[in-house]
């Protein structure tokens, strides 16, 4: 009887420390195995920590904390730590700023021009390809559930929607929305110069 409990309480030991390990890392809510190195731990592990109820695998190539408390942000940090070579943009970068959008049906996903499309079975993505500039200009660094990622601005944002780009249900935000957007800093050169930034 002694030994069952030595075992299990070196079973619960081990799930802490990994569990510790795991955040201490700052990976966010979900990771890819890829890195587990920087908490220490190799994939190896992961059947392990499957079992001991630490992370759950959620869709190829991507496993998910689960003691993470989920927001709205849920399929953004998702889509982000799939796909971490992405902009979060159009319909879901409109949402992320208050920007006169309901909850889209997909999560749109900006990727490099000659990249191959991404996969998920669990989220219903649309793609949009950036070449040159549009890659870099009038995006932000932001975090999603602890996930890094990046999102395109306010400004550019709308200037994508109002410059035709499709966005599936309803009418384009108009410029001026972009003014009364929570926090934006936007003027009105800036948006004009997203809308002429080549690329996109």
């Amino acid at each position: 009887m002694d030994d069952k409990y030595a075992y299990i309480s070196r079973h619960h030991l081990a799930a802490d420390r990994a569990n510790e390990r795991l955040h201490a890392a700052g990976l966010g809510a979900f990771f890819r195995p890829s890195q587990l190195s920087e908490a220490g731990l190799t994939p190896d592990q992961l059947p392990s920590l499957v079992r001991r109820r630490v992370v759950e695998h959620v869709t190829r190539g991507l496993y998910r904390l689960l003691d993470a408390e989920p927001t709205e942000n849920y399929s953004l940090a998702m889509a982000c730590a799939r796909v971490p070579n992405s902009i979060v943009c159009l319909l879901s970068a409109l949402r992320v700023h208050g920007i006169g959008s309901p909850a889209p049906a997909h999560v749109w996903l900006g990727i490099p021009h000659k990249a191959r499309p991404p996969r998920l079975r669990r989220l219903r993505l649309r793609i949009i390809r950036f070449s040159g500039p549009a890659w870099t200009y009038g995006v932000k660094e932001v975090e999603f559930e602890g996930v890094p990622a990046r999102i395109t601005g306010p400004a550019r944002t709308v200037a994508m929607s109002a410059a035709g780009f499709p966005t599936s249900t309803g009418p384009a935000p108009s410029y001026e929305s972009v003014f009364s957007s929570p926090g934006s800093s936007s003027s009105a050169a800036a948006l004009w110069s997203c809308s002429a930034a080549p690329g996109t």
